[in-house]
């Protein structure tokens, strides 16, 4: 009598796996169909009170230019460098965030809305390609740098409806919104070629800006809607100048008769110039974009 062989275990191929993946997907879309189809249709354009939250799945890309104009009189020249924070500073190319809106209709043609959101990172990098020189500090080639970045924003806005039936409502928006950014770096770095020492630099910037944008919402077919909205934020304030631009657009699936679940596409650009205040100028440029997933609660 041989012993009994045990047997080797024979995973799935990769076509076998991607067959199975597709047929998981489409029994959830027809799930997610089906959940909508059997809801008592309320169109978005028609609630009174809504409250979303998201998930972002934001692809960042950023730079920042400060220079150092120096001072001839004692001898110490200008100096700045352009810097990539991903490429150069080592913070991550991607993040997911959340975000939350309320929104409540004041009157038929009338709303007022309040949202926040925020993006934060941090990244440590040694310096191996180049030196960079920040606010008249120079951080060698091979020196460890430190890099903190995070941005906040809170916005209310009011808006009006020049566009206003059941199933459509397009409109203008008005309001304040409240950006905070702070930017630290912290490295081994030297000044006018003296021996290097642990040095920091922090940048900050916050207040209330005006805003204003448009907004869209169109039903597509029973359980099903669009929703658009753009925005942007002129910034000239003491310290800065320039814009902030936001953009989105989002398809909705109604899944019960007051939560609905959306996918859409999200892109938020900063384009500011600091003004020249005693020696230091610079620029900033920041842009995120990506997918995300939305679930609203409206009555």
């Amino acid at each position: 009598m041989h012993p009994t062989r045990p047997q080797h275990r024979t995973w799935p191929t990769a076509e076998l796996r991607r067959a199975v993946l597709v047929k998981i997907l489409s029994a959830a879309a027809l799930g997610l169909c089906s959940i909508g189809a059997g809801a008592q249709s309320m169109d978005r354009a028609s609630q009174t009170f809504w409250a979303r939250g998201a998930l972002f799945q934001a692809q960042v890309d950023s730079l920042l230019r400060i220079d150092y104009v120096g001072s001839p009189e004692f001898g110490l020249p200008g100096a700045g460098t352009t810097v990539d924070f991903e490429s150069t500073l080592g913070l991550p190319t991607s993040r997911t965030r959340a975000e939350g809106m309320l929104g409540v209709r004041l009157f038929k043609r009338g709303r007022i809305e309040l949202q926040h959101y925020s993006l934060g990172r941090t990244g440590t990098r040694e310096l191996l390609d180049e030196s960079i020189v920040v606010d008249g500090v120079t951080y060698s080639a091979q020196a460890q740098l430190t890099t903190r970045f995070e941005s906040e924003v809170t916005r209310l806005g009011l808006g009006y409806s020049l566009l206003k039936t059941p199933t459509a409502e397009a409109g203008l928006l008005l309001g304040v919104q409240f950006t905070r950014y702070k930017l630290r770096l912290v490295g081994q770095g030297s000044i006018n070629n003296e021996p290097p020492q642990t040095s920091s630099l922090e940048e900050s910037d916050n207040g209330p800006l005006p805003m204003f944008g448009g907004y869209g919402s169109f039903t597509l077919a029973p359980g099903w809607s669009v929703d658009l909205r753009a925005e942007y934020l002129p910034v000239d304030s003491s310290r800065l100048r320039g814009g902030i631009g936001m953009a989105e657009v989002n398809l909705y699936r109604q899944l019960t008769h007051n939560l609905s679940a959306g996918l859409g596409v999200r892109h938020v650009q900063y384009m500011l110039d600091r003004k020249g205040s005693g020696e230091l100028t610079g620029r900033f440029e920041y842009q995120f974009t990506g997918p995300q997933v939305v679930l609203e609660l409206g009555f």
